[in-house]
């Protein structure tokens, strides 16, 4: 392969609105090739399918709020923002998805994904895993994410599976594999649903009971001087729900003097640690029944009565709930406060766009959406369907990169390698078993090991980023959220970089050397056979990578190296793989816009 050291320092200096990046040099695959370091810098500038509906959901809202107040500006799709939308809405662009939205119009592609659903993963894992054993469930989300029809049920999933964490890193839920599937397709049932549904689903998994130590809480005890655990209570608050802070609709944080104000206080903590107490696997044997003695981690908890706190209850919203209630219907009174408090739209709404679209979307664009959970035009409050509507076909979505100078955000590792999978055709290498991708070292299940990402791998309750993450520095004084930047440490942007480089260079189609294709390989041949028409084959991967942002100054960099190669099969190729190894390593690819 040609090292030309002046086109990657050209490409290392491109120019991106949220980026500024060294160049690294690192050997990868017989090349010098970029890998980036990044410094953020400020600029100027349908109902749910689960087992266990709550009483309340979908219940009338009351307020400010009038019905069929979002008029949404659709516009006709075109390549570019055909490209803009799957890049958000699935786990990457194929050309096949282009020329769907292009064919059925932005709107309708976005309705026809609200009525497909691909299979249980828990299906596939129980064939597959003794129920400790992780790569199964790890193999079979990788073929879901990436091969999956469902792809924006897929996307909301994973979204979701980042704000209402669970992980397996810790033995418990390690070795709890057929619960954490379940986990997981809960999510995938709930991703249309209701969102009060869905802090109920939740609430009473086993794997999220174990993993926030809300599974055999006991009520307290005055003689010896116990209480109910509060840590759930203190999770559901803080980060399911209503956050840490008042919230206006727009997301702004209301202040009092000038300090914030607390959405809740550690009098509201112990009130709720109180409500969630008594739950259990069902069907216990007993209520201290241990984990890997045949608890049942598929199915929700239910509640044993005389471990639960009957007690009245001051719940944030000042409800009292009555002495003797029964623990469904405490559960039941809770959730409904939190569900029904007004932080709810703007403090997930937000979350919502940041992991689909923006990194900082204007107050205007999270009130908009807020304004959307809240009533969905037809008096229904957290219809999660509606607020896809919201997020996805907001002026602001397809406008933003125009008129907002910090718009776009930081693509995470696993949208990289997903990406790169979809647009070029991943398959199976000929040495797979059970249809799953086979990748080096280290396999799938271990993946998080090079990118710093995993399916529910997250190494805390806070998830591998923080939503109002900003790295010290400019960006930090001007307060520009970056999250993913905080999983992109050095060592993960080399490693993600050399991962996907190798998988361009040695594991492709069109490899002379079959042994690669022993592993799971890409399809290039629709590239290789543009390469002697190099403006045709930019054109092609601008949209694929890029959405239609590729700037001039990298197509000109780009032409420029493939003008270096002579027009045979051998020289083409070596051109096309560069080029894509080139765009996806660079500042234009690595900022989603």
């Amino acid at each position: 392969m040609i090292i030309v050291d002046s086109l990657l320092r050209r490409l290392s200096e491109l120019p991106r609105t949220l980026l500024a990046m060294p160049m690294v040099r690192i050997p990868l695959v017989g090349m010098t090739m970029v890998a980036l370091g990044v410094t953020l810098v400020a600029c100027s500038s349908g109902g749910s399918d689960n087992n266990n509906p709550s009483v309340n959901a979908g219940a009338a809202v009351t307020g400010e709020i009038k019905p069929g107040v979002i008029d949404y500006n659709i516009p006709t799709a075109t390549p570019e923002n055909a490209a803009q939308l799957l890049t958000r809405a699935t786990f990457g662009t194929t050309r096949e998805s282009i020329d769907e939205v292009m064919r059925d119009g932005i709107e309708l592609w976005v309705e026809r994904q609200f009525t497909i659903k691909g299979p249980a993963h828990l299906d596939y894992v129980r064939q597959y895993s003794n129920g400790s054993l992780r790569g199964p469930r790890h193999d079979y989300w990788w073929v879901q994410a990436t091969l999956g029809e469902d792809q924006l049920r897929q996307r909301m999933a994973f979204a979701l599976s980042e704000i209402m964490v669970i992980s397996d890193i810790g033995y418990s839920l390690s070795n709890s594999q057929y619960g954490v599937t379940r986990y997981y397709d809960m999510l995938l049932e709930n991703a249309f649903g209701n969102y009060r549904d869905l802090l109920e689903a939740v609430t009473l998994s086993p794997v999220m009971g174990l993993y926030l130590s809300m599974l055999q809480n006991a009520r307290g005890d005055p003689a010896s001087n116990t209480r109910a655990d509060e840590n759930y209570a203190r999770e559901v608050m803080q980060l399911f729900s209503i956050g840490l802070y008042e919230l206006e609709i727009d997301g702004t944080v209301k202040t009092l003097d000038g300090k914030p104000i607390p959405a809740y206080t550690q009098t509201d903590v112990e009130n709720y640690a109180r409500v969630f107490t008594g739950w259990t696997y069902r069907n216990p044997r007993n209520w201290s029944q241990p984990l890997g003695t045949g608890g049942d981690l598929i199915s929700n908890m239910e509640a044993v009565a005389e471990y639960h706190d009957v007690g009245s209850k001051t719940l944030i919203d000042g409800q009292q709930t009555p002495a003797e209630a029964s623990a469904d219907a405490d559960l039941k009174t809770a959730l409904d406060s939190l569900a029904n408090h007004p932080n709810v739209g703007p403090f997930i709404g937000k979350q919502l766009i940041q992991k689909l679209v923006s990194s900082n979307p204007t107050p205007a664009y999270v009130g908009r959406v807020a304004t959307v959970f809240n009533n969905n035009g037809e008096g229904v409050r957290g219809d999660m369907k509606a607020v896809l509507r919201a997020i996805l076909f907001d002026d602001e979505a397809f406008n933003g990169a125009n008129s907002q100078p910090n718009f776009g955000k930081l693509r995470e590792p696993i949208m990289r390698l997903t990406h790169l999978w979809r647009a070029f055709d991943i398959q199976p290498g000929t040495d797979s078993t059970n249809g799953a991708f086979n990748t080096t070292s280290p396999a799938l299940s271990g993946i998080d090991s090079v990118i710093g990402q995993g399916p529910l791998l997250a190494t805390s309750v806070f998830n591998f980023y923080r939503p109002d993450y900003s790295p010290q520095g400019p960006t930090y004084q001007a307060n520009v959220l970056v999250p993913e930047a905080e999983i992109y440490t050095d060592n993960n942007i080399l490693a993600t970089t050399s991962r996907v480089n190798a998988q361009i260079q040695r594991f492709y189609l069109q490899n002379p050397d079959p042994l690669q294709q022993r592993w799971s390989h890409i399809d290039l041949s629709r590239e290789i056979a543009l390469a002697s028409k190099p403006d045709e084959l930019l054109d092609e991967l601008d949209i694929l990578l890029l959405s239609g942002n590729m700037s001039d100054s990298m197509r000109a960099i780009l032409l420029d190296h493939m003008a270096l190669f002579s027009d045979t099969n051998e020289d083409r190729s070596t051109a096309v793989r560069d080029v894509i190894s080139l765009i996806m390593a660079s500042p234009d690819y690595l900022v989603q816009m």
